[in-house]
């Protein structure tokens, strides 16, 4: 049982996405849920929408910064980057 929690601990740090170490996960998390429910070109709107729905008060400055580090680009290579 240890070995399977050393296991998993060590494949879950294999997926860790670094994208800007002055923004929270949350922001990149949201980016993605919209981004994974089909919208190509999230909005700060539905980033607010998303964040909000936890009972989280988005910041529109790192909302504004997620969109303009991820826009465009193709999600699934940048994960590939992080993960190399």
């Amino acid at each position: 049982m240890d070995s399977e929690k050393s296991s998993t601990h060590a494949t879950l740090k294999l997926f860790t996405v670094s994208c800007l170490k002055d923004l929270k996960m949350r922001y990149v998390a949201a980016y993605l849920l919209a981004s994974l429910g089909g919208n190509a070109n999230p909005s700060a709107s539905d980033l607010e929408k998303i964040i909000g729905s936890v009972g989280i008060e988005a910041e529109a400055d790192k909302i504004k910064k997620i969109i303009s580090e991820l826009k465009g680009k193709n999600l699934e290579d940048l994960i590939k980057e992080g993960i190399q």
